[in-house]
């Protein structure tokens, strides 16, 4: 009989075999390796992208910063002729050059094993610099997946942005102007043309600043101080307040009971005609000399105020022992920074008087020789209440009938004051308005029109006169400041736009080719020979006219006033370089300019410093 599988003996041994199999099913310690085997790559690859996306993703942003940094310091220093007519900067640019800088500083080549770093630079017509930068970075873990490297790219733009702005241009225009820009003589106008050409450099930069700004209603003027040994801002002054001006019955000299002595000589000696008694304030009644400049749009009439004015009242107690300089005494209205008729510490800020030279005798005409007072104004021959001007006389005569016991006659001549020698361009050498320079210009607004009336105007500028650096300086601060005589709104916004009114920030750049030089020949100061307004002698007051100089300075620096100084010329002292200097807010404000090259690179520097810098994306 057969028993078929159904045996004990079969049934045990399935039992068997099923209960082994169940067990090696049920026994993980075999599979865990295999398992670990087979996740191995999956889980390098997983820890490993962490390590490389973490080490992309500093390296990344690391990139971006370089880029924010490029981006600023490339438009900062960006000229017209950086960019090519599709806007790409040029290779080897200034531009292009300052932002490889600030690339290899910030994220030099190499750094996280990046390789080479592709860039391109691109100006839009708003004048937004973008840059985009990209490069690779090997991977080190995630190699084992195959990922060779991963890609880093950055992309970022600046502009000019955020604020208002309004600069003064105050330079020199004095007579050293015209000399050489190599030497410290010569006749060639190389300083006077190496200035308007920086100038019209600058007025483009700021023009480039303004196309920016106009699309948020915002803007950017400029205002132009010429001085020399005076400044023209009479007749601005007088269109703002009439009363601002004083021009019946002032003295324009001090009583201080010197004596003085005229002795004529040479071929009429014979007649022995000496001059004797004290220096005497001379009561002046202008009114006849200032109404007949008001009437003039040009200065063509050289007996007709032009428009420069006296400096006002002030103390003799500022000298070099006033240093820090931060500190204005009462009194020193000439330093003082306020409209006639404001209260200063008690006081009352005077007006200003016309500038008005008296006459000067020419040393030797005609065989004539005068010795002693060469420049004292006689009361007979300045009575300028008379018309037309009969009794005001300039140049000494060879006629022998005029001349008087009482004082030496001088030329009355209207055609003497007209030729180019004497009355050029509306500065003259000779008569009242001599070494006035030409009209000061109110900030006028850098657009495309704007640009060309200020070209035109430095175009027009002759150098004539000695150097006043606080001349200048101050009003180079009274046209910026908010407050009158010309006032300035602190905020703007254009017609049109919506939003608040944005801040304005103020600027004033100093440029000279010499040093101060305050001399014995009349002033806006007056004339030292008997005028002693600054000290008590009659001697050259260098000391003082340079802390006056120090003290406007600091004036300007606190109201918040950015002051950028350049010393053009090889010529001036070191005592005098460094007033200049130190009248900068900083030593990164202040430049050296020995060349024409040197004045323009200057200027564009300046220029390019001028206005909010951002980051735009």
């Amino acid at each position: 009989m057969s028993l078929g599988s159904n045996t004990p003996g079969n049934r045990m041994n399935a039992m068997q075999s099923s209960t082994f199999l169940s067990r090696i099913a049920r026994n993980q310690k075999g599979n865990a390796l295999a398992i670990v085997a087979a996740s191995i790559i999956p889980l390098v690859g997983a820890i490993g992208g962490g390590v490389d996306l973490t080490r992309a993703y500093m390296a990344e942003a690391r990139l971006a910063q370089a880029c924010d940094a490029a981006a600023l310091a490339g438009r900062k220093v960006m000229m017209k002729d950086d960019t090519d007519g599709g806007g790409s900067v040029i290779s080897g640019s200034t531009a292009d050059l300052e932002i490889q800088k600030f690339l290899d500083y910030n994220f030099p080549e190499g750094k996280f094993d990046t390789g080479e770093i592709t860039r391109t630079a691109q100006i839009d017509d708003e004048g937004e610099l973008t840059i985009t930068l990209a490069t690779a970075m090997p991977t080190q873990l995630l190699k084992i997946t195959g990922i060779q490297s991963m890609n880093l790219n950055a992309e970022c733009s600046a502009r000019r942005s955020g604020v208002n702005v309004d600069v003064v241009l105050v330079v020199d225009v004095t007579g050293s102007m015209r000399w050489d820009v190599d030497k410290n003589s010569g006749s060639d106008d190389e300083r006077m043309i190496a200035l308007r050409d920086a100038s019209k450099e600058f007025l483009d930069i700021l023009k480039d600043l303004q196309d920016q700004l106009s699309s948020s209603g915002l803007r950017v003027r400029v205002g132009i101080v010429p001085y020399s040994q005076g400044v023209n801002v009479g007749k601005l002054l007088y269109a703002e307040d009439p009363d601002y001006i004083d021009y019946s019955g002032e003295p324009y000299s001090t009583n201080i009971g010197e004596p003085y002595m005229a002795t004529v000589s040479g071929k009429y000696a014979w007649k022995n005609y000496a001059v004797t008694g004290t220096y005497d304030d001379e009561n002046l009644h202008l009114d006849a000399f200032v109404s007949a400049g008001l009437a003039e749009t040009t200065p063509t009439n050289p007996y007709a105020w032009k428009g420069c004015v006296e400096a006002r009242s002030t103390v003799k107690t500022i000298n070099a022992s006033s240093a820090p300089y931060n500190t204005i005494p009462e009194g020193a209205w000439d330093v003082i920074d306020a409209a006639p008729g404001v209260e200063v510490e008690g006081q009352v800020a005077p007006k200003w008087r016309p500038y008005f030279a008296p006459p000067w005798a020419s040393s030797s005409v005609g065989g004539v020789t005068v010795t002693g007072n060469k420049y004292r104004p006689n009361a007979t021959f300045m009575d300028i209440t008379k018309q037309p001007w009969a009794n005001l006389n300039w140049r000494m005569q060879n006629d022998s009938s005029t001349y008087t016991s009482k004082a030496v006659r001088y030329d009355t001549s209207y055609s003497s004051l007209t030729t180019a020698g004497h009355y050029k361009d509306g500065v003259a050498t000779t008569g009242p308005n001599k070494n006035c320079p030409n009209e000061a210009k109110l900030l006028t607004q850098i657009d495309a029109d704007g640009v060309t009336a200020l070209g035109s105007y430095l175009d027009a500028l002759e150098p004539a006169g000695g150097t006043y650096h606080e001349l200048g300086m101050y009003w180079g601060l009274a046209l910026i400041s908010p407050g009158a005589p010309f006032p300035n709104d602190s905020t703007y916004l254009a017609p049109g736009h919506t939003g608040e009114e944005r801040g304005v920030n103020r600027y004033i750049v100093f440029m000279s080719d010499g040093e101060i030089d305050p001399g014995i020949s009349y002033s806006a100061y007056g004339q030292y020979l008997w005028d002693h307004r600054t000290r008590s002698n009659t001697t050259e007051p260098k000391v003082e006219h340079r802390a006056r100089f120090r003290m406007i300075c600091e004036a300007a620096k606190k109201q918040g006033v950015k002051v950028s100084t350049v010393a053009f010329s090889t010529s001036i002292g070191t005592t005098d370089k460094n007033a200049i200097r130190d009248c900068a807010t900083s030593e990164d404000d202040y430049y050296v300019a020995e060349t024409a090259e040197d004045l323009n690179e200057a200027f564009q520097k300046i220029a390019q410093n001028i206005g909010y810098l951002r980051v735009s994306k």
